[in-house]
């Protein structure tokens, strides 16, 4: 009895370190997985992510040319308010999600219908809620086509609904004291507007802000965390005409209902973000051609630094983080170089962080030295094409799913690795040229899997 007692226990034991190694091997991968080897970055034009644990003295490559989605942009990095280590992506591929802080990355577009994701938000009142505005078309980096379409999940990407607009919708904002109100820049025939939202994106309301604006748009609109009611949103002449008189910043106290021009820095100069310190909202800061300042709510402005840039940001401690244009970080012209700069004295002395950061990035809620950065994938070149009867091959670093076209006609492509070895392969059209006549000048171009098309100069195909 004693013998089968032990024998039993000792299989019991067994069974449980047996259950027990399995298990680790889960929760060990996972803890590996959020702490996995991180690239450095390798090439300005080939990086599309960047993460920093020590506030941007060091950063590490998180997604390039060789992860498992093919992105050209990322509009938008959110850090999920719940679990830190869920990361979102809005790029022109659609959204991107990672669970183990930037490891690995899955595609979140289900019921999305357009891919092209211009802006994103998290509620940080309930999990898995995400709003978005979505562009249909974005083949063309460097023109990207008008959003119409707002989209919302509530499970964390897993599934998405979209709403229509016949306005073109520019830009997305939440109230972050009561995140069901939702903000929405558009613009149609000359109106410029918001479209506001009480109920979580259900319905929608209008509220014209002006009249003969067909050369405008809202490019940000941010609101106060303390003061539902008031808002600021930044207004620009969308052609690059010098003519921007209009342009500035615009402030409303009645949740957007309407609103008043608050500061115009001048006819040249293009507003690009604004941030309310949230220790105390009349203090805001202003980023563009120039860093501005006022501590009076908007009444009055001060330029506090000649840095311009694109985006700012600002963590739980005051600290501001942009992503300033090359020539003009660290206050002078013609500077240190560099993009991702954070300053500690409200913008009156920048200095340069790691990594090759444009706009935009995102801060950890918790950890302000968590930081994520982004860059800009150019299109990659065309290297080499090649006409041997009808076949047509071309060289160049593409990702499975690139396509040939000729005369803008998909080809039926096939891809071929390269004895060069890295992301260089060949695309094979086996009758590419066939309705091409001797010597004819036609364009080639090659399109990747999200949308961007790689145009390269006319080819005589013989």
């Amino acid at each position: 009895m004693n013998i089968k007692f032990t024998r039993s226990l000792l299989t019991f034991v067994l069974s449980l370190n047996v259950l027990v190694c399995f298990l680790s091997l889960f929760v060990g991968s996972s803890i590996l997985a959020e702490t996995c080897v991180q690239r450095p970055p390798a090439s300005y034009f080939d990086s599309l992510v960047f993460k920093s644990s020590d506030g941007g003295s060091t950063s590490a490559v998180l997604a390039d040319l060789s992860t498992d989605f093919v992105a050209h942009i990322v509009n938008r990095i959110i850090v999920d308010p719940f679990e830190r280590s869920t990361i979102y992506l809005g790029t022109n591929g659609g959204v991107f999600k990672s669970a183990n802080g930037g490891c690995s990355w899955t595609e979140s577009n289900s019921g999305l219908i357009d891919r092209y994701v211009r802006d994103l938000v998290a509620n940080p009142m309930t999990h898995g809620n995400l709003y978005a505005i979505t562009v249909e078309d974005a083949g063309n980096l460097y023109s990207v086509p008008p959003s119409h379409r707002f989209a919302s999940t509530t499970n964390g990407g897993n599934n998405w609904k979209s709403v229509s607009f016949d306005d073109q919708l520019t830009c997305l904002a939440m109230d972050p004291s009561n995140p069901t109100t939702i903000y929405l820049g558009a613009k149609s025939q000359g109106v410029l507007g918001l479209y506001k939202s009480t109920d979580g994106g259900n319905t929608f309301s209008f509220a014209r802000q002006r009249d003969n604006a067909s050369d405008f748009s809202i490019d940000y609109i941010v609101v106060d965390p303390k003061d539902p009611l008031t808002l600021y949103y930044g207004s620009n002449n969308s052609t690059g005409s010098a003519l921007n008189r209009l342009g500035g910043v615009y402030k409303s106290t009645d949740g957007g209902l309407t609103s008043a021009l608050v500061f115009h820095p001048s006819d040249t100069v293009y507003t690009r973000s604004l941030v309310i310190d949230p220790q105390d909202t009349s203090i805001i800061y202003e980023l563009g051609r120039g860093f501005y300042k006022s501590t009076d709510g908007g009444t009055s402005w001060a330029n506090v630094s000649l840095v311009s840039g694109l985006f700012l940001t600002m963590d739980s401690s005051s600290n501001l983080f942009a992503a300033l244009t090359p020539e003009l970080v660290c206050g002078g012209l013609y500077g240190c170089g560099g993009n991702l700069a954070r300053s500690s004295d409200g913008g009156r002395t920048w200095s340069k962080l790691a990594g090759l950061s444009n706009a935009p990035f995102a801060i950890d809620p918790v950890d302000p030295l968590t930081l994520y950065g982004s860059n800009y994938i150019p299109p990659p070149p065309l290297t080499r094409v090649s006409i041997k009867g009808k076949k047509v091959v071309m060289g160049g670093f593409f990702h499975e799913g690139a396509v040939i076209k000729i005369n803008g006609e998909e080809q039926k492509t096939e891809m071929r690795p390269h004895a060069q070895g890295d992301f260089y392969v060949e695309l094979v059209s086996k009758k590419g040229a066939r309705n091409v006549a001797p010597g004819q000048v036609v364009p080639v171009s090659v399109e990747e899997v999200d949308g961007v098309e790689v145009t390269g100069l006319g080819h005589r195909l013989n």
